[in-house]
């Protein structure tokens, strides 16, 4: 009797452990793998490993009209800091720069976008321009 008692103790001391490492896995994935919205129209898509996509929303470009030119203004390896120009994102209405919401280094500028504007313009959520690597004094 006494066995089979230490048994579903351990059972059940194992399917708490169980419980409770999925419960932290599904938190972290929240915390790192999430997009959020900025007062001035991008979204920046944080990923695990503290990279993160930047693009323009829907409603930037449906102010903007169509996007016809985008000039960036880091090489990959560069560092700004937050407010520093990022992007200069020309569209049929008006001239808008985009600033680093926080302090980074430039990982990879959009390549397709030099040959292929129209992603930007039809489907804005789901194109990235950059992507960045938040610097160490940057906390989420």
């Amino acid at each position: 009797m006494f066995a089979r008692l230490g048994n579903t103790i351990r059972n059940i001391k194992s399917t708490i452990d169980l419980a409770s490492q999925l419960r932290y896995a599904r938190m972290s994935a929240a915390l790192y793998n999430k997009r959020v919205y900025t007062d001035t129209e991008e979204w920046i898509h944080y990923t695990n490993g503290g990279e993160a996509s930047i693009g323009l929303t829907k409603n930037a470009v449906e102010q903007l009209g169509e996007v016809v030119y985008i000039e960036y203004q880091l090489e990959a390896g560069e560092k700004v800091e937050k407010g520093d120009d990022l992007i200069i994102v020309e569209s049929v209405k008006a001239t808008e720069t985009i600033q680093a919401p926080f302090d980074l280094t430039l990982l990879e500028n959009n390549s397709e976008l030099e040959d292929s504007l129209e992603l930007i313009n039809e489907n804005p959520e789901e194109t990235w321009i950059v992507k960045v690597e938040k610097n160490e004094s940057f906390t989420l």
